[in-house]
């Protein structure tokens, strides 16, 4: 976000063709899955601030955090201790990376 957080950077802009609106989508990785959660969150919460202006595109914010693989019950918690507002559990999904000590939550 900007110094007069009024504009700020996404890592991407999936467009499907045809549409005319964008889903940005922000990545988060962390060694640990607690500080993913928080920073995804935030960036949501940033997002949703300026959200409306000329350099949004109406769509929320979609985020995907990489981290180590937690007990699907700590997520649950993380995700509930630092949301900034309600999330819909549907729109939340966390899997495990096979192959892997890793899970991606993609909220």
């Amino acid at each position: 976000m900007s110094k007069d957080k009024d504009i700020c950077s996404i890592d991407f802009l999936i467009r499907q063709k045809y549409k005319q609106s964008s889903i940005p989508l922000e990545i988060k990785q962390h060694e640990n899955a607690s500080h993913c959660i928080r920073y995804m969150l935030k960036d949501i919460e940033k997002y949703e601030k300026i959200r409306g202006s000329s350099v949004t595109t109406g769509r929320s914010l979609w985020c995907l955090g990489v981290h180590p693989t937690v007990e699907e019950d700590y997520l649950a918690r993380l995700i509930n201790e630092n949301k900034f507002r309600e999330l819909n559990s549907d729109f939340v999904v966390t899997k495990d990376i096979v192959g892997t000590q890793f899970s991606f939550t993609l909220i």
